[in-house]
């Protein structure tokens, strides 16, 4: 029989391309916030560390949506 952990924390790992011109240092820092807040705020969860992965720099025009 296991015990849940008391408070519980998770990693997030994420994989982004990115356009040319994005300064990757703020978007990460700025998504790396955003998702530990929206995780703590629905879930209810501590976020540890969202590590954030550059796959690829890429133009606008690859983009498929």
């Amino acid at each position: 029989l296991q015990r849940p952990l008391a408070n519980p924390k998770i990693t997030i790992y994420i994989t982004l391309f990115v356009y040319p011109d994005a300064v990757i240092k703020d978007l990460t820092v700025s998504l790396q916030n955003d998702i530990k807040q929206t995780i703590k705020n629905s879930l209810g969860l501590d976020v540890k560390d969202v590590n954030v992965r550059i796959k690829n720099i890429t133009d606008k025009k690859e983009i498929k949506e």
